[in-house]
Parts: structure tokens; C-alpha cells; sequence
């Protein structure tokens, strides 16, 4: 007989209940979430491929040839997957499969601030044999710009206007001018990853600074130079943060002729180094240039000798033969181009081979004096600067214009708008999608800086090379690709 109370067993009763019930309800709970993931599961077998992600420097696109983007897929892709491929705007390029993804390699610069689509008309995976198109977009990134503004006004307060650096935006209709650097009277300037530095004059003319600031910041900081001296050809070399110039000087009883120094951002000392010539001594240059976006340079020695040297120290110089002058480094490329006396050379500084250029020939009515020339592409297409006199007076008005020539034919690229102006210098976007254009009135009073003279009130216009558009115009001259 159970000793249990009616109470006890009407308890226990429910209890048993209550424990069918949480289990029928743990039950439905696994076979619902059974049938989820089966769902999951059939869904996930029927889904075509989608990009799961773009890998790639956007900026290198736009900076170098053969640069590489990869479009990372959820899933492994079927050989055809790239039947139909195409990329608008239209660009050449190449294209392969790496497992999930698909490898693009653009055999040509891309334009800055463009959106590029990319697409296919089906992806197909490789296990699942689901397809779903290909369409997706990378943007070219647009670049800043800098100008150098001398400024020769007095200001209200009787003191001289300062000369400034100006950023600005390369699209139209972006009027800032930001002011990264501002000094009494700066001779030239570079930037380098997020550093400007400017070359002061003292007043006098016969001896420079050099100033440091970060493109973001207001604060300034001089550079430290072998001695007390002049500083001439300063230029940067991008990301890597690597300044380097050639110095005139002495430094205790050492004396410094045009020698080649660099000085690097990152190094704590903040001492700029000298750079060494093949016999160990000091180098002497007549020019120089960093390969953009690296740390290597290409100098020509006194001697005539172009070397290529690493800045960071790390090899010892290579020599690249003798040639008469050091013309610059052909946009996207590691080819350096350099004038002999039988013509034009370009250098590969992967291999250490040198070819001959052909540049072509302008037209007779191009201009009456031809200028400089500044190899664009290793086709050998250059821009040309030509200027005819205005009037009889050797000294008088010109109209000058650009021109931009090659073996296939040549056309007129810009042409000064106001009688009379004329176009002190010019440089091409490393992109080699525009040009930068100086201009100066045709009244303009030219400066009494002793080294990169220009003239007061000079703007420069940035041009598009196939279209000759005008994109739009900065205040300033010196733009930073000229650097």
C-alpha cells in the first residue's frame, strides 16, 4: 500500500508531464533545425558563384603597367567560367583562374576616378554546376595634386605674403586649395608617403633649409643637412617616405659638390645620408630620379655614368652606361629614357637592356621652335613643347602649344588661350592620362628666385592627352609629378 498523500501524487503526475513536454519540445526544436540546414544545404548546392571579395591596390592601377587584381569566388569555378569576359570602361587586359578566384593582370594604366565593371555572363561552379552572372565594379582612386604658390604681395600688416604649397583635388569643379607648407621664400618642394618638405631661400640667395611637415598637421621641422649649403633637385619618392636632393656645401673640412643625398622619414637619427659612387666617394650628379613608388634611383653621375642605386642602402650601385642627358622615367614603366647623340635610348631596368626610340616627327606648322620633350609611353609617344614669336621682337609675345607626337601621326594637345601666354613648363600624370600645363600671362613679371625661376601669377591646367579637355586649373606652378 503506498504510503504517498494524494497531494504527493497529483505533484509527481505533473512532473512526468512536464518532462514529456520539454522533450517533445527539444525534439521539435532538433528537427526544425534539422530541416533548416537541409534547406541551407539544398540552397547552398543550387547557388551559383558570387565574388566574395576584390584583392588588389587599387592605386597601383593607376601607377604602374601589369598591375594585378584578384576576385576572390565562394566557391571553386568550371574552366568556361571566363567565356565572355569583358571589363568597361574598355581596357586590355588578361585573365585566368586560380582555384576560387579570378586573376586579372591590366597590360595597360587605368584613368583615375573611374568606376570599372566587371563582368561575365555566367560563373559556374565546379562541384555544384550552378551559374550565376559575373557583375561587379572596382574604382580608380583620384589623386591629389600640389602646386607651388610665390607670393609676392605685401600684406596689410606690411610683412611679406608667405609662399605656400597648395593640395588640391584632381577633379573639376573641387575647388580646394589646402595649404600643406607655408615659408617666407620657398625655391621648391616634394612630397613623400604623408610628408612634404620645402627648400627655403635665406635671404641672401646664397644658402637653403630645408622644412618638413606632414600633409595633415601644421607643425614644421627642419631637416637636417650635411652643412651649411645649397640645396637643389629635391624630390620624394612616394609611400616609401624617402627624400633625396643634391647638396652644394661643406661640412667642417669636407667639401660637398652637387653630391647626391637621401634622407628617410623612418630613420630616428633624422640625418640625411650621402650616397656613394662606384669608387666609393662621394656622388656627384647632374641628375637624378626615383623609380615611382620605389626606393631605387637612377642618377647621372658627372662622369656621364647613369647608375642605379638603392636608397635604402641595402646594394651596392649598378652601372647603366654612359649617356649625354637623363630625359626621365617613362610613366607605369621601369624604363628610364635618356638622350645620346645619335637619338633617344631607353633603358629596361629589369634587364639592363637599352634600345633605341623612335619618336616621330611633328608637323611643319607645329611651332617654330620645338622645346621639350617628355616621353610618355615605351611606344616612344611624347609630348613636345613648340612656341612661335607674336611679333619681330626677340624678346616678345609667343603662342605657345603642346603637341603630342609619335611615328603613327601627331595632334595639338593644348594651346594657350590668351594671346600672348606662354607655357614655362609641362609634366604628364603617372597615369600618362593627363598633363600638367603651366601657364604664364602674357605680362607676367618673372621672379627673382636664383634657381627654378617662374613668373608671378602662374596656373597650371591639368589636360586630358587624347582629348586636349581642360579638366580644370590650379593657382601655382611646380606641380608635384614634375618632382
Amino acid at each position: 500500500m503506498s504510503s504517498e498523500t494524494p497531494v504527493e501524487k497529483t505533484s509527481k503526475r505533473g512532473q512526468r508531464r512536464d518532462l514529456r513536454r520539454y522533450r517533445n519540445t527539444v525534439l521539435a526544436l532538433i528537427l526544425g533545425l534539422s530541416l533548416t540546414a537541409a534547406a541551407l544545404t539544398t540552397v547552398s548546392a543550387i547557388r551559383g558563384p558570387h565574388v566574395r571579395e576584390t584583392i588588389g591596390d587599387l592605386t597601383s592601377l593607376v601607377q604602374r603597367d601589369g598591375a594585378r587584381l584578384s576576385l576572390r569566388v565562394d566557391q571553386p569555378l568550371t574552366d568556361d567560367s571566363l567565356e565572355g569576359l569583358t571589363i568597361t570602361p574598355s581596357v586590355p587586359f588578361d585573365a585566368s583562374l586560380n582555384v576560387n578566384s579570378i586573376d586579372l593582370r591590366f597590360t595597360a594604366l587605368l584613368d583615375y576616378g573611374t568606376e570599372y565593371r566587371i563582368s561575365a555572363p555566367r560563373l559556374t561552379g565546379l562541384y555544384t554546376g550552378a551559374d550565376a552572372p559575373l557583375d561587379t565594379t572596382v574604382t580608380t582612386p583620384s589623386p591629389d595634386v600640389y602646386t607651388l604658390v610665390r607670393d609676392s604681395r605685401i600684406g596689410a600688416d606690411g610683412q611679406d605674403t608667405p609662399d605656400s604649397v597648395l593640395r588640391h583635388r584632381l577633379s573639376a569643379g573641387d575647388a580646394r586649395n589646402d595649404v600643406v607648407i607655408s615659408a617666407p621664400r620657398i625655391q621648391e618642394y616634394a612630397i613623400a608617403s604623408k610628408f612634404v618638405a620645402a627648400v627655403i631661400l635665406a635671404d641672401s640667395d646664397t644658402s637653403t633649409t630645408v622644412e618638413l611637415a606632414e600633409l595633415d598637421s601644421t607643425n614644421t621641422y627642419p631637416m637636417s643637412l650635411p652643412g651649411a649649403g645649397s640645396v637643389r633637385q629635391l624630390r620624394g619618392s612616394g609611400a616609401s617616405g624617402f627624400f633625396g636632393f643634391s647638396f652644394t656645401g661643406a661640412s667642417g673640412s669636407q667639401a660637398f659638390t652637387s653630391t647626391l643625398f637621401v634622407y628617410d622619414t623612418r630613420d630616428v637619427s633624422g640625418v640625411a645620408r650621402e650616397i656613394t659612387g662606384l669608387d666609393g666617394n662621394p656622388l656627384q650628379v647632374i641628375d637624378w630620379r626615383f623609380i615611382p613608388g620605389t626606393t631605387t634611383i637612377v642618377a647621372h653621375s658627372f662622369d656621364g655614368t647613369f647608375l642605379l642605386i638603392d636608397a635604402a642602402g641595402d646594394r651596392a650601385p649598378a652601372p647603366l652606361g654612359r649617356h649625354s642627358e637623363l630625359l626621365g622615367i617613362i610613366p607605369g614603366t621601369t624604363t628610364v629614357a635618356a638622350l645620346d647623340p645619335d637619338g633617344v635610348a631607353a633603358i629596361d631596368l629589369t634587364t639592363g637592356e637599352t634600345a633605341a626610340l623612335s619618336l616621330g616627327e611633328a608637323p611643319a606648322d607645329a611651332g617654330t621652335y620645338p622645346g621639350r620633350q617628355v616621353i610618355i609611353d615605351p611606344s616612344g609617344a611624347n609630348l613636345q613643347l613648340f612656341s612661335t614669336p607674336l611679333t619681330s621682337d626677340p624678346g616678345g609675345p609667343v603662342e605657345s602649344s603642346l603637341w603630342r607626337v609619335s611615328t603613327g601621326g601627331s595632334q595639338k594637345v593644348f594651346t594657350t588661350a590668351a594671346p600672348g601666354s606662354r607655357i614655362r613648363d609641362f609634366c604628364v600624370s603617372p597615369n600618362r592620362q593627363y598633363a600638367a600645363v603651366e601657364v604664364a600671362s602674357a605680362d607676367a613679371i618673372i621672379d627673382d628666385y636664383p634657381a627654378l625661376g617662374g613668373y608671378e601669377g602662374m596656373t597650371t591646367s591639368i589636360v586630358d592627352i587624347d582629348s586636349g579637355a581642360v579638366l580644370t586649373s590650379f593657382y601655382g606652378f611646380l606641380p608635384d609629378w614634375c618632382r
